[in-house]
């Protein structure tokens, strides 16, 4: 004898499954999408940041409330213990106009600072970041000794992924002038100015 299942019995789960699977898919869609970026100035600019007479320069660039960007520290911090060559490095956290004092010291700010060997300088209205033409959190820039670009992009395989991947590989060869074929990689992160200030940081009256 067959039985005959009612079809809402048998629908309520199957648009349960296939809504499952159609945000899973976004979710990995968001993920492995990188943000829209320009290309950083060939040469340094002038009254920006100082990177010392005779080391390379490495800034990255972090929105300090972007989620991803804790990856991007991590794996920033790994890079940084890698180096074998003289180094100066920057992490420039960007605050948008209108933000509180005290704004951009988030728990990123807290990591970075940790990081040895690190310079964390707020970057108050964007200037710099501007002047680099960066404008995603996760955005680092490598500079030689000459003051020429010679990596720039992101530094994780995804967006909040940890772990080694080809661009920070290709960094920690470059940071130690060893050759690399990749000099430029998708960035992964929040913009970093005309990011909307949520009302737990907007500024006092």
């Amino acid at each position: 004898m067959q039985i005959k299942i009612p079809y809402k019995l048998w629908l309520a789960p199957t648009c349960w499954v296939l809504c499952i699977g159609v945000g899973l898919g976004l979710a990995i869609e968001h993920d492995n999408r990188p943000a829209v970026t320009t290309n950083p100035p060939a040469e340094l600019p002038t009254q920006s940041i100082s990177q010392g007479p005779d080391s390379s320069l490495l800034v990255l660039f972090v929105h300090p409330h972007c989620p991803c960007s804790r990856a991007s520290l991590s794996e920033f911090a790994s890079i940084v213990q890698a180096a074998r060559q003289p180094l100066a490095v920057q992490v420039v956290f960007v605050k948008p106009v209108g933000a509180s004092a005290g704004w951009e010291k988030s728990p990123l700010w807290d990591v970075a600072s940790k990081i040895p060997g690190v310079s964390v300088i707020c970057d108050g209205d964007g200037q710099l970041a501007s002047k680099f033409q960066v404008t995603t959190s996760g955005h680092a820039v490598l500079y030689d000794k000459s003051r020429q670009l010679i990596f720039s992009g992101g530094i994780t395989a995804s967006r909040g992924h940890y772990g080694s991947n080809s661009a920070s590989d290709s960094l920690i060869a470059l940071v130690n002038n060893e050759s690399s074929t990749k000099k430029c990689s998708p960035v992964f992160g929040c913009l970093l100015i005309n990011q909307p200030i949520t009302p737990l940081e907007a500024p006092s009256p």
